[in-house]
């Protein structure tokens, strides 16, 4: 314990210089600090370890412990060292490795070599690359070279290309013929591919799979009218051609006129079935045609305002038809006419759903000019409601749309799905319909059709127990 301090030092007086080093030599106030007003010589004061442990201050013999400053860490380990680093090296390394390797390989290849150089054309003084190509042989590891030898000597393969051919007048690349008739008198010729494009009003008759079909282009509308709300895209318009197919064999036949109809050009560019409908009539919407019957209808396509419509294709598998939309029309006589109605009114047709399920559907009723549910019917149109009762005659439950599985055939074969006017003649089904087993439920559906046409029987997407399309009469 230190005893009772002596008088405070008086301040040092002018001029006074402080020590060089730090004084350790007691004096009237204890130790003497460093010098006051400057570091001391040696740099910025430090503080070290002391050299033991006892009393007295600032780490001295007999003191207080010192103060132990804080020890620096390891030195920083240089970037270079880091696994950062070294995983880049090492992806560079491999690069080179392989690099190396494609090079050295490259122009060593056991089964097709490929040299360059240049050489001067003596015909026309420019210069080109001479190759030198080989061929491996099918049945042995040994190659054949293919080489030419041009005008300087050097092997060269000659480049050609083939000579342009007009299909109009080039030779038929295939012996099937198409039998066609032509006009009203029933007039029939045979006509080789390609010159095989008929005009339109020419009848095609063909065998496809086994069945026999006649297809028919009645009409084609260039500049089309656009339906409301639904203009072609700028720089295009509407070509709509009317097709009717004529089912001749016993089964029916399936169609897809999304699928098999083109439109082509006159510069040779082919367009497919667009996913609007011009506003000339009721588009071709059949996937089916049953057995001895027709089906018609217009298929839209959206094509650049400068193009001219020139051929209409109609793809039957191995095979196509073709019609000239820019030949003469030949008048295509009275059109085939749909046939009559299988099940008569207020009898149920047995028939199953596309999943297969087995149900009965029955035409109860049938009003003509029905009143719309809201809204107005457009101008040369009517609306027919029709009301129909589903029973459920199998086991699981029965769930179907009837306003989308329906629609009404007229004598041209034209079909007409359901209006969305809705009728003022009985509740409809609003949608869906499920059934339980043996259950029953009747609504109407309204279909909006031009007033010229003559409806003749309901059909649809379903299909009779032998695989035919329904038929139903509605009156």
């Amino acid at each position: 314990m230190l005893g009772p301090m002596s008088d405070p030092p008086s301040m040092p007086p002018p001029g006074f210089q402080p020590p060089t080093q730090p004084t350790t030599t007691q004096g009237p106030g204890g130790f003497g600090p460093p010098g006051i007003g400057q570091p001391p010589t040696g740099g910025a004061p430090s503080f070290a370890p002391p050299t033991q442990t006892g009393g007295g201050f600032g780490g001295g013999v007999g003191g207080p412990p010192g103060m132990v400053p804080v020890q620096p860490g390891p030195g920083k380990r240089p970037w270079w060292k880091g696994p950062l680093a070294i995983g880049a090296a090492v992806v560079v390394v491999v690069a080179i490795v392989v690099g190396g390797i494609v090079v050295a390989t490259s122009g060593s290849d056991d089964e097709t070599s490929d040299t360059h150089s240049e050489v001067t054309d003596t015909e026309s003084g420019t210069t080109r690359p001479r190759r030198t190509t080989t061929t491996v042989s099918d049945t042995t590891d040994e190659t054949t070279a293919a080489t030419t030898q041009d005008s300087a000597g050097d092997t060269d393969v000659p480049f050609t290309l083939p000579p342009l051919t007009n299909p109009r007048t080039s030779t038929p690349t295939s012996d099937t013929d198409v039998e066609t008739t032509l006009g009203p008198g029933g007039a029939t010729t045979t006509l080789p591919r390609p010159q095989g494009a008929v005009p339109i009003g020419a009848a095609v008759k063909t065998t496809v799979d086994g069945q026999n079909v006649q297809l028919l282009v009645v009409d084609m509308v260039d500049n089309a009218p656009a339906p409301e709300f639904s203009d072609p895209d700028p720089g295009n318009k509407f070509v709509a051609v009317r097709m009717v197919i004529s089912n001749l064999s016993g089964d029916p036949f399936d169609t897809f006129a999304g699928v098999s109809s083109k439109l082509i050009d006159s510069a040779g560019q082919q367009f497919s079935r667009g996913f609007i409908d011009a506003a000339v009539g009721p588009s071709f919407s059949s996937f089916a045609v049953p057995s001895n019957d027709v089906r018609s209808g217009w298929l839209t396509f959206e094509i650049p305002q400068a193009s001219a419509a020139q051929r209409f294709q109609w793809d039957l598998g191995s095979d196509f038809a073709e019609w000239d939309l820019t030949a003469p029309r030949q008048d295509p006589g009275p059109l085939p006419q749909a046939s009559a109605p299988v099940t008569p009114v207020g009898t149920a047709a047995q028939l199953l759903t596309t999943d297969d399920a087995a149900f009965e559907l029955t035409v109860n009723q049938v009003t003509d000019n029905a009143e719309p549910t809201f809204g107005t019917v457009d101008d040369g149109m009517r609306l027919i409601a029709v009301q129909v009762t589903y029973h459920n005659t199998g086991t699981a439950t029965l769930d179907e749309f009837p306003e989308s599985s329906l629609q009404i055939v007229d004598t041209d074969g034209q079909e007409y799905r359901s209006s969305f006017l809705g009728t003022k003649a009985g509740p409809g089904f609003d949608g869906e319909v499920k059934l339980q087993s043996n259950d029953s439920r009747t609504g109407f559906v309204a279909f909006e059709v031009p007033t010229t046409a003559t409806p003749v029987k309901l059909s649809g997407d379903y299909r009779t127990p032998s695989g035919d399309v329904v038929s139903m009469a509605l009156a």
